[in-house]
Parts: C-alpha cells; sequence; structure tokens
C-alpha cells in the first residue's frame, strides 16, 4: 500500500484557566481562586483521604460524574486538587503565584470523537461551572498527529532526519509563515535523539523530549495497539474509512507543543495569541506546517554536504499535506463498547486466574483431581463471598454494584 494518511488531528490537549474580566472573558485577570471554592474542595479531598478512595462530587463532565481524588500535586505543586473521570482529568490550585487557578486535560478518548471546538467549549463551562464564575482559558499544551500507511522501521534514523533545534518562525495576520531568519543561518541537528525497539525491531524514535518546548515522536501506531492498547482499535475504523487496507501497518507522527512553543510563534492578532483556547481549531493548518515542513523533516540523503538541500522522502511529503478533510465517522459508541469489552475480558482473565489459585490452596497437599471442574470452585466460593459480604458496612450485593456502576459510569450518579 502507497504512503497514504489515513488520520490526524489533535491526540492530546491541556488548557490553563484564569479568572476573565468581567466585561469580555477573551481578557484574562488573573488572581488567587475563591476561598469558598477551596473550602469545599478541601472538605471533598479529606473524604476522600478518609475513604483511601476517589469520592463522586456534584461535578460532571460529559454526562459522566467527576471524582475527586485523595491527592493532588502536593503542598509544593500549584495544584492542590484533583477532579477527573475518564474524559477530563481538573487540577485546581490556589493561583496565589501565577494567577491560574485550574489546569484541565482532555483525554484522547474525548478528543477523537469531539470538534474541537465543542470539546474545548464543553471543557470551558465544565470549568466555569465548577467556580462559578467565567474563565479565561487559554492553551497549555497540545499534541498534533497524523497516521500513515508507511514502514518507517527502515528508516535511516542517522542521517535521514533533519530537525530545527531552535524556535525562530512567526506567523502574520492571515497565518501565514514567515520565516525570522535566512534558511542558511538557521542551525539543524541531525537524526533522532533516541531509537525505541520492541525484540529487536524498530518500533519508534524520539525528537527532544518531554521538557522540550516542541518535540516529536514517530511510532508503530498498529504494533502500540496490539501490544499496549487494545482498547484503543476504535482508530481501525478511522483508518479503514479513508482507504486503510487493514493489514498494513500504520505509524504515528506526532508533534509536542508546550506553552513556550506555542507562545514564540506569535500565532496572533491584535487582541489576543495562541493562548487563547478558541483560537486553536482554525490555526492546526498552519502550527503543522512549521512543525512538519520547518522543525523536521525526513529526507532522501545525497553527498550535497548541505543537507538542508537534501530532498523531502515521498512518506513525509504525505505527513506535510496531512491537515486536509478526511472521512470522519461518530466514535463515541465505538469507544465506550470496545472499553467495555476489553475490560470485560480482562476481568474474566483475572477472576479466572484467581479462582484457579484459590482452588489450589483449598486443595493444600492433595493433588488436584482432573475431573475437578469451576463448578466445584464456585460452590465452595459462594460462602466465603457471602461473609466478605456482611462486612462491607451493611451495604448489600446489589447496592456495591450500583456503586461500581456509578463508578464506572455505566449509569447516571
Amino acid at each position: 500500500m502507497a504512503e497514504e494518511i489515513v488520520n490526524y488531528g489533535v491526540d492530546s490537549l491541556w488548557l490553563n484557566f484564569c479568572y476573565a474580566s468581567l466585561q469580555d472573558d477573551t481578557v484574562p485577570d488573573p488572581h488567587p481562586a475563591d476561598p469558598a471554592l477551596l473550602a469545599s474542595l478541601l472538605t471533598l479531598q479529606e473524604q476522600a483521604k478518609a475513604e483511601d478512595e476517589p469520592v463522586p462530587t456534584a461535578y460532571r463532565f460529559n454526562g459522566k460524574t467527576l471524582f475527586m481524588y485523595p491527592h493532588g500535586g502536593g503542598m509544593r505543586s500549584p495544584w492542590r486538587y484533583l477532579l477527573r473521570n475518564d474524559d477530563i482529568e481538573v487540577k485546581i490550585g490556589t493561583g496565589k503565584k501565577t494567577g491560574y487557578v485550574a489546569k484541565v486535560r482532555l483525554m484522547a478518548q474525548y478528543l477523537w470523537p469531539h470538534d474541537l471546538t465543542d470539546a474545548i467549549a464543553n471543557a470551558w463551562e465544565a470549568v466555569g461551572v465548577l467556580f462559578g464564575c467565567s474563565l479565561y482559558v487559554q492553551v497549555s499544551e497540545v499534541h498534533l498527529c497524523a497516521d500513515l500507511v508507511h514502514d518507517f522501521s527502515h528508516a535511516d534514523w542517522s542521517e535521514g532526519f533533519i530537525r530545527r533545534c531552535s524556535l525562530t518562525p512567526h506567523f502574520d495576520r492571515q497565518f501565514g509563515f514567515i520565516e525570522a531568519h535566512p534558511e542558511q543561518d538557521a542551525e539543524y541537528l541531525v537524526g533522532a535523539d533516541r531509537v525505541h525497539l520492541r525484540h529487536r525491531p524498530i518500533t519508534g524514535f524520539s525528537f527532544g523530549t518531554h521538557s522540550s518546548a516542541i518535540s516529536a515522536v514517530i511510532y508503530n501506531k498498529s504494533a502500540y495497539i496490539r501490544t499496549k492498547e487494545p482498547q484503543s482499535d476504535y482508530f481501525h475504523d478511522i483508518w479503514r474509512a479513508n482507504g486503510w487496507d487493514g493489514e498494513s501497518d500504520v505509524w504515528r507522527v506526532e508533534f509536542r507543543l508546550k506553552r513556550d512553543a506555542l507562545r514564540d510563534f506569535k500565532i496572533e492578532d491584535v487582541c489576543h495569541g495562541i493562548g487563547y483556547a478558541f483560537d486553536l481549531p482554525e490555526r492546526l493548518e498552519v502550527i503543522w506546517q512549521y512543525c512538519s515542513v520547518h522543525f523536521l523533516r525526513y529526507v532522501v540523503p545525497t553527498e550535497d554536504t548541505n543537507r538542508t538541500r537534501w530532498e523531502t522522502h515521498s512518506a513525509w511529503q504525505a505527513v506535510q499535506h496531512a491537515f486536509f478533510p478526511l472521512v470522519q465517522i461518530d466514535l463515541a459508541p465505538i469507544v465506550r463498547e470496545r472499553k467495555r469489552i476489553v475490560n470485560k475480558e480482562r476481568l474474566v482473565q483475572q477472576v479466572t486466574g484467581c479462582l484457579i489459585t484459590l482452588h489450589a490452596w483449598d486443595k493444600d497437599r492433595h493433588p488436584c483431581d482432573e475431573g475437578d471442574d469451576l463448578s466445584l470452585v464456585l460452590h465452595r466460593y459462594y460462602p466465603n463471598a457471602l461473609e466478605y459480604l456482611e462486612k462491607q458496612k451493611k451495604k448489600s450485593f446489589g447496592r456495591l454494584v450500583q456503586k461500581k456502576q456509578r463508578d464506572y459510569h455505566l449509569i447516571a450518579a
């Protein structure tokens, strides 16, 4: 199968929140958090600590209860409280040092089925409900990616990748790329910083580190799904809808941009820059342009001593043009169903393994009869289970199941 883009978009997104001007919520007005709100969050956190597990709150996101966790970021962290569910993570702090009172991470499984503008708006609304007022929302970090049918495991990782080692771009009001310095004066790094292997075959490359203002990873997404994240095989449906043959390995090219990089880009108009989160969706293409054309390129080495003149590999040319309309499908029900199936499969494996171990202990030093089966184990296990349930603070089996249904968002709280 020829090099072909089968998916692209935002895989991860972090948002910062501070109070907004009373006249205009697009204008930040940073100041410390409301003490009354912090006091109510502290009460919930103390309850979570006492129960040694997350406790449900009155707040919701995407129809699911937000849970307060026993731990925050610690006394030295600006984030004292942690609320989350499967789709969002909300960290809340005092805002005394920076004026930013919350940091939100939208999970990949929420971002992919939703329009990016809607996703940001929903997070903005949910945090606004929590704080009881309108807030200013800023992009803290964003990961852009494109999925490509191409085998990078045979790439010339020591010479074939050319990367800019400093940020020098800015953009005009029409969101066009302008190079701040002549091409020949720019400094470049050659090759990947790190090569990832699994049982010898190369599975990925890293460029930069987690602390870099801008970094990139290229990795075998198909192998990652097979070995580490089977519940995310809903990507197969997206890929098929965009021409994937169902067999070829799909590799992901992902660029990770932190606040420092977004600020240095100066992708802004007179009023506000890329920090204002609602500007992000319309500027993804120009960010991708810089990342794939000027920050990192996969090239075909030649004898020319000036590597910047080396021809861009055909696979990378496809990457550079990744952000164009593809077939969109409704992923929400697929994600939910796949997660349910994978979790049930794992539970069956765990429970069966535990029952086998339990029967082995029950037999003690007596050899297991080949005629023993699972029904015998369940028969002996049942009274032990009833004894355990009687110790659960007088909660019936039904009430415990209801709690699990709520915890895993299978029913409304």
